[in-house]
């Protein structure tokens, strides 16, 4: 709590605080994620799931669980900077990873119009972007892009962004490392979209 409330706009009793240990520890140090959220965005998605009766135990913040299923079913990428873009259709997450490691998220929720969602995603992009491509050390190399999401519009803005040369653009697949039943997947593929459950199978794979 004393570290996040340096980083934290307003007073920390409007935050609800979590950590997550990244790693084993190196001798004497351990890293540690810590992630705060706005009591107030919990408190709603809590009564959501208290409407449909049902009893949330687990609340994840949907930046790690991009990640988890990240790091799951893409372990040779960790070589290089990726962007992790999730779309829906009210919210975008973005995490820039280099490393394999997160360096920035970002989560915006967008209720505007399509031309104006499209720009959002744009500025969002365009700064974690600049978080993880050393332009000085390899100014031609390109970022990985995975996509992910149940937007409408996930299509459209995975093509306008594979036009630039600086991103290598694909659509996420939550399953690739995966044991699926070869019914379910041809069911999956059949009704969806791989890349709709990106942020659900994050939250599967979290360590308890």
């Amino acid at each position: 709590r004393w570290e996040a409330q340096q980083y934290l706009p307003g007073s920390p009793e409007n935050y609800l605080v979590e950590y997550q240990k990244l790693n084993s520890p190196q001798g004497d140090l351990q890293d540690i994620l810590v992630v705060a959220a706005r009591a107030e965005d919990v408190r709603r998605r809590a009564r959501f799931f208290h409407d449909a009766r049902l009893q949330p135990a687990i609340m994840d913040a949907d930046p790690l669980a991009l990640q988890n299923a990240f790091e799951t079913n893409y372990p040779g990428w960790h070589d290089f900077p990726v962007l992790l873009v999730n779309v829906e259709q009210t919210t975008v997450t973005a995490v820039a990873t280099r490393s394999g490691m997160p360096e920035a998220a970002l989560s915006l929720e967008i209720l505007s119009r399509t031309d104006s969602r499209l720009d959002d995603v744009q500025r969002i992009v365009e700064q974690l972007r600049k978080r993880i491509q050393d332009e000085k050390e390899s100014p031609s190399s390109a970022v990985k892009m995975l996509f992910s999401g149940g937007s409408p519009h996930l299509a459209e803005m995975a093509n306008l962004f594979s036009a630039r040369e600086e991103l290598e653009v694909e659509f996420a697949d939550p399953f690739r490392e995966l044991a699926v039943l070869p019914d379910l997947r041809s069911k999956l593929e059949q009704h969806y979209h791989a890349s709709e459950f990106m942020l659900s199978t994050g939250l599967a794979l979290r360590e308890p």
